[in-house]
């Protein structure tokens, strides 16, 4: 073969072996230059001295007989093969004995045929031994047990009788209320430095910790649930430190208007003017727009008059000022006013402003009078106020009587009444009537 290659060489012919050198490299190269080696399968060796299948079916019923509840598993191996066979009284019991067989040096293969025992008298037994066990550590543990109850309730004690002697300042406390929210405070963390000091005692400090962390969890999810609640709740709160209201005032929220009765520990109690009874809850009266009448006394009233085009503007106002200066109730400080509010197709609208003080007058009344009166002066200096005009066509009509109108004499006008402008205090009356002592207002807390 060399003096081939050497007489191949010498008469140039290289090209000609360049395909078989390829080929001869490709098989050369061992296959760990690619970084890639054939797995080698694992081997049973047929001379291995192992254990021996007795020494295996020793060794697992061993360890089956330390193992609570595995007691009655059945051992059989075969050339390594072990089933195992019997009944447990729970599933996951059948998969720890196939684990621990699988682990025994020796054993090739598992095959598991445990099943379980749902006879009532084996599931029993083990629960009425548990029941017992616990019992005699309770019994062993009762001095422990009494001492660590003692403890608890001498914290309980304590906390009521702290929370019950405490003095708050109305700063802290604006209300009973919230004086009494601090208080419960104080007696359950008391309480819970007790529980704390007996779980410390009986040395379940980790499992309090894991209670607690449990009804944390459980606290979250009720929470949830129970939001419109928990908001109101703390709404209530907020609203009896602040108050933007207090009881028997008149006001409007969320387009309820009335005037209030009681503010509870859920919702805001109204009489409204028809002597209904309207419960707003608090989360919506906290995140509402509150529009309190009674904070201040004075209140304007306003009411729209129109008058002919061909009317002098300032004589109507001038009139309608005179008009409102001489209702009882209204007030000269500050006066009355009237403006030109706008220009309509066929009248001039005016619109009346006048102050009232609601303590001495009626709203309601005083505006009513206010509206006559403007209304009989205008009449008196004949200020004509248009009315709408339609276009009639009449047909066969005797001419002669067209002008035969009956002549109208005008009315007396009645004296306006003082009784009109007085306050209404039925609904006031009703309202102190259906008050009690389950009220979060105070006159004393502060106010918006």
């Amino acid at each position: 073969m060399p003096d081939l290659l050497t007489a191949t060489l010498r008469r140039g012919h290289c090209l000609r072996l360049l395909p078989l050198l390829l080929v001869v490299a490709t098989f050369a190269i061992p296959t760990q230059a690619n970084g890639w080696q054939e797995p080698v399968a694992e081997s049973i060796h047929v001379d291995d001295a192992g254990p021996t299948d007795v020494q295996i079916e020793q060794r697992l019923q061993e360890i089956y007989g330390e193992v609570e509840g595995l007691e009655t598993v059945v051992v059989d191996s075969k050339v390594g093969v072990v089933t195992l066979s019997g009944q447990v009284l729970r599933t996951e019991l059948a998969d720890e004995a196939e684990e621990l067989a699988a682990a025994v040096e020796g054993v090739v293969a598992v095959q598991n045929e445990i099943s379980r025992d749902n006879r009532l008298s084996h599931q029993v037994r083990p629960l009425v031994t548990r029941l017992k066990n616990i019992a005699k550590g309770v019994l062993v543990n009762l001095p422990l047990l009494l001492l660590a109850l003692v403890v608890v309730v001498l914290f309980w004690w304590l906390g009521g009788r702290v929370s019950r002697s405490m003095r708050i300042s109305p700063k802290w406390a604006p209300n009973l209320f919230v004086g009494d929210l601090i208080r419960f405070s104080v007696r359950l963390l008391l309480t819970l430095i007790g529980i704390m000091l007996a779980a410390e005692m009986l040395g379940a400090t980790a499992l309090l910790v894991s209670v607690l962390g449990g009804l944390g969890v459980v606290g979250l999810a009720v929470g949830f649930a129970i939001r419109d609640t928990v908001e109101n709740f703390v709404a209530s709160v907020l609203l009896s430190i602040r108050q933007p209201f207090g009881a028997n005032e008149h006001v409007s929220i969320n387009n309820q208007e009335g005037r209030v009765v009681r503010l509870t520990s859920r919702a805001t109690i109204l009489l409204d003017l028809d002597g209904n009874h309207v419960r707003i809850p608090n989360g919506t009266v906290y995140k509402s727009t509150i529009l309190n009448y009674t904070r201040n006394p004075l209140r304007r009233f306003s009411f729209e008059v129109g008058v002919d085009t061909e009317i002098d503007p300032n004589h109507a106002q001038q009139l309608a000022e005179a008009a409102l200066s001489a209702v009882p109730g209204v007030l000269m400080d500050p006066k009355p006013k009237c403006v030109v509010d706008k220009l309509g197709d066929s009248n001039v609208v005016l619109r009346a402003f006048a102050w009232i003080n609601q303590e001495n007058s009626d709203y309601a009344g005083t505006r009513s009078a206010g509206m006559v009166a403007v209304k009989r002066e205008f009449e008196d200096a004949d200020v004509t106020m248009p009315e709408p005009i339609y276009r009639l066509r009449v047909e066969n009509m005797d001419p002669a009587g067209a002008d035969a109108a009956p002549s109208q004499k005008k009315p007396e006008q009645p004296v306006l009444r003082l009784e009109e402008v007085q306050p209404d205090k039925a609904v006031e009356q009703q309202v102190e009537e259906h008050r009690d002592g389950s009220d979060l207002l105070s006159t004393e807390a502060p106010r918006e």
